[in-house]
């Protein structure tokens, strides 16, 4: 008896979560925020490191070191240009 009021509880709490998680879901689409993190460049200082990188002043860690951010955010960024 006693399990099965365990068993019960355990399935209401994990309904509250899908119910939360949904909730907090349609909330997140609604403010049109969903699935990434705000950009770590502005779009100025993307339009500079691609200008840098084409004329070949600095190099793509050289861009790193400028601008604060990780080696990945470069690379993806030169990647698309």
């Amino acid at each position: 008896m006693l399990t099965q009021m365990v068993g019960v509880l355990a399935e209401f709490e994990r309904a509250m979560h899908k119910e939360w998680t949904r909730t907090g879901l349609e909330t997140v689409r609604n403010e049109c925020r969903i699935g990434h993190q705000p950009s770590k460049l502005k779009p100025q200082q993307r339009q500079e490191i691609a200008k840098l990188a084409k004329r070949g002043k600095k190099t793509a860690a050289g861009a790193v070191c400028l601008f604060g951010v990780r080696p990945a955010t470069v690379s993806r960024l030169l990647r698309r240009i």
